[in-house]
């Protein structure tokens, strides 16, 4: 199959330019007609008959983007190109060739700007979104209706209307758009510019190659499409080689199916690759295939049967060959067909490499291995995965049984270094990691409460104690916690705190190893005093019969007085 790397045009409505190039600072227009400049006499003289397909693509780009090429933002460039030759003050529009005063240019939706011949979304490079070719003076609310959808033919669908609000010629569905007319062949041909001079693929804007060829060669080139090709010759210094050279197009993209052959009759002669370059290592292979315009068998020539060997000298058309790389070098591979007569080719340059070398170049360590140990533990490296890495990106786990691992003394506490080395092909690597000995860690084995059982009145307060067994224990942290905390409440010391009447179980629990002991606490209401109203009927009658006696008593003396 032929390859194809070309370009993405976003085409108007009869340049229907996807979107408004915005953000650009504005420059008065050069008064003076611009010099015309044909193009030099031996412009294309590095192309022959001979070339088509990506061969002559290719011999485009390095002509048209050679070192000189000046693409840039100044307005002046962009009006000259546009400029109506009829009338110095008015530019041309693009879509409908209509020809508009140079005053009326807004950045905004109504009037008209310098607009991208295919949606800027689909550029990526800096140079393409400046370049004169492919920008033209156009109607911004057409650019707006065609956005970025691709170019093709329209069957119904909706008219697209001008910043006027009077109907275009212009065309479009929700996949397509349509700008009809003479643009059509300068969209077809700025989307071939595009393709030949920053490699982008016309199917990235038009609805197919077919119908590409199609516009370009129902719609020639005309005297405006020349006479612009001139004036962006004149400032950017390169042309478009689809005005100069209309039959180009179909020597590249006439063989792409049976229907371009067809679009482009007599025109499609020659012969395409499959590969114009090809990188390989020693002993590898690779297939390679070329097709001929007519179908006719093809010719296989190499030019260093040292570096590479072909499985065949000739093939059927689009029917590939395979080649294998022998050393390193360089070879030409060369495909010819006779097509009416005519010897046609097309080459592919093939580079041999050396194989790489695989060799071990590290040992990486991962996985989940212990790195702390007690005193008197055993060193275990469970856990512990060994990678071995080459030089040509491939890596490998290896086996505990392949490399040599140094175990550490245990038998005294500190940081000790465990080493790693393996070797393959007399190569050795080596790591290492570090575990730390320390002395053994005295746990806790039991802990108890002073009490089991706890008796509290409203509001009183008693501290709970906890004995932790052993005393030595290296973690003696103790959490307190109370199942019911409406009730009693114990703070981290172990003080108990009657709330309510009621029931809880406080509980104080072990850091290390999470043993338990536990209260049950009861809570009480308090005893009322005795007495008063609330004492006994004895206890009252007695206070009643001694104040009655000692009110008798008063009586009497206050008689005696008082006679």
């Amino acid at each position: 199959m032929k390859s194809k790397k070309f370009i993405s045009l976003s085409l108007l409505c009869a340049f229907a330019i996807g979107g408004v190039v915005s953000s650009f600072s504005f420059k008065q227009a050069k008064t003076s007609t611009p010099v015309l400049a044909d193009a030099p006499e031996n412009y294309y003289a590095s192309i022959d008959d001979s070339m088509t397909g990506n061969t002559l693509l290719n011999k485009l780009k390095s002509i048209i983007n050679s070192s000189g090429v000046s693409v840039d933002y100044d307005w002046s460039r962009y009006e000259a190109a546009d400029e109506d030759p009829n009338n110095s003050s008015n530019v041309i529009l693009i879509y409908a060739r209509n020809s508009v005063k140079k005053t009326e240019h807004v950045h905004g939706s109504i009037g008209w700007n310098r607009e991208h011949t295919f949606p800027a979304s689909k550029l990526s490079n800096p140079k393409a979104e400046k370049d004169n070719h492919i920008i033209f003076a156009s109607d911004n609310k057409v650019n707006g209706a065609r956005s970025n959808i691709k170019m093709g033919v329209v069957t119904g669908g909706s008219v697209v209307n001008d910043y006027n609000g009077k109907p275009t010629t212009c065309r479009k569905t929700s996949d397509l758009f349509d700008p009809h007319n003479v643009a059509r062949g300068i969209v077809a041909r700025t989307t071939m510019y595009a393709a030949a001079m920053y490699g982008y693929d016309p199917e990235d804007n038009f609805e197919s190659i077919e119908t590409m060829l199609r516009w370009h060669l129902e719609y020639q080139p005309d005297s405006n499409d020349m006479r612009r090709n001139d004036v962006v010759y004149s400032n950017q210094h390169n042309r478009n080689p689809f005005v100069d050279h209309p039959e180009y197009a179909c020597r590249i993209w006439g063989n792409e199916s049976a229907t371009t052959k067809q679009i482009c009759g007599e025109v499609v002669k020659g012969i395409t690759i499959s590969d114009e370059s090809l990188s390989l290592e020693v002993d590898s292979e690779a297939t390679i295939s070329a097709t001929s315009s007519d179908g006719s068998s093809i010719t296989w020539e190499n030019n260093n049967p040292d570096v590479i060997s072909l499985s065949a000298t000739t093939s059927r058309s689009d029917s590939p060959i395979i080649i294998t790389a022998l050393q390193e070098g360089n070879a030409s591979l060369t495909a010819t067909a006779v097509i009416d007569d005519e010897i046609y080719s097309a080459t592919c340059e093939v580079t041999v490499n050396a194989k790489p070398v695989k060799e071990l170049s590290s040992i990486t360590l991962s996985g989940s291995y212990k790195t702390n140990f007690e005193l008197g533990d055993t060193f275990t490296s469970e856990g512990l995965v060994v990678t071995a890495n080459y030089t040509i990106g491939d890596s490998k786990i290896l086996s505990n049984t392949v490399y040599t691992l140094t175990e550490p003394d245990m038998t005294s506490t500190g940081t000790k270094k465990v080493n790693i080395s393996y070797t393959e092909d007399e190569i050795t690597k080596t790591a290492s990691y570090n575990i730390v000995v320390s002395d053994p860690v005295i746990h806790v084995v039991s802990i108890s409460l002073d009490k089991e059982t706890l008796e509290l009145k409203l509001n009183e307060q008693v501290r709970l104690t906890a004995t932790i067994l052993p005393e030595n224990a290296d973690n003696k942290e103790v959490v307190w916690s109370s199942s019911n905390e409406s009730v009693a409440t114990v703070s981290f010391l172990g003080l108990v705190s009657a709330k309510s009447v009621g029931e809880a179980t406080i509980t104080v629990k072990t850091v290390d190893g999470g043993l338990t002991a536990t209260c049950k606490v009861k809570v009480v209401a308090p005893q009322p005093a005795g007495g008063g109203c609330g004492g006994s009927v004895e206890a009252t009658s007695i206070i009643l019969s001694t104040l009655s006696v000692l009110g008798i008593g008063l009586l009497l003396i206050k008689r005696k007085f008082s006679k």
